[in-house]
């Protein structure tokens, strides 16, 4: 089995002017290399750019709505460049720092034991001392 040290999948479906609106975002990275994925679809409009790969060799294939598949091979300094671009931001955010451990993260809501439960017993004592009092 292999282990996977990164994996980032995002998908955004929306519906904008009557059209769908898709955006996906994926990286995985593992024993078996790396592969990085952008797809995005706004009506008729088509863009879709992977690039995989393992040992500093990668391929970078780009489908631009109905043009015919590009391809082209990348080194480990061709990826860098290619990461700067904006539609590989997240990839290279990825790739660069790891992913953050969200079980390391402290935060959020804290259950707290509830007072009200004790002061139901001393607001009739209360009531009780009061009566006293008259």
């Amino acid at each position: 089995m292999s282990s996977i040290n990164i994996l980032h999948d995002i998908r955004n479906l929306s519906i904008k002017d009557g059209k769908k609106v898709v955006k996906e975002e994926y990286v995985i990275q593992g024993e078996k290399g790396l592969k990085i994925k952008y797809y995005f679809k706004d009506g008729d409009k088509k863009e879709k750019h992977t690039i995989t790969g393992k040992d500093g060799k990668y391929v970078m294939k780009s489908i631009i709505d109905t043009d015919p598949v590009v391809e082209k091979d990348l080194d480990e300094k061709g990826l860098k460049a290619e990461l700067k671009k904006n539609m590989f931001v997240f990839a290279k955010d990825l790739l660069k720092g790891g992913a953050k451990d969200t079980n390391d993260l402290e935060g959020g809501a804290k259950k707290r034991a509830s007072k009200k439960a004790g002061s139901k017993k001393s607001a009739s004592k209360k009531a009780g001392s009061k009566k006293a009092k008259k």
